[in-house]
């Protein structure tokens, strides 16, 4: 989380995905030994953080006043 909010301002505000685009990307089978928790965060940085919405970038101004103190 504290790398995530050191970098928010490097995200696009809105993601650039079609539909279906981040679901393809994962595994329909996933392993029933699990994976190591540093390929898990590995996808989620690589893969659902590009597809979000980024509502604490600092140019995210819309309905939800959701701009708030980061402590």
């Amino acid at each position: 989380m504290e790398d995530y909010l050191e970098q928010k301002e490097n995200y696009r505000v809105t993601p650039e995905v079609v539909p279906r685009e981040i679901i393809n990307q994962l595994s329909l089978n996933p392993s029933k030994k699990g994976e190591s928790f540093d390929l898990i965060m590995q996808d989620f940085k690589e893969i659902i953080v590009p597809g979000m919405t980024h509502w604490q970038h600092p140019a995210f101004f819309a309905y939800f006043p959701t701009n708030n103190s980061e402590p």
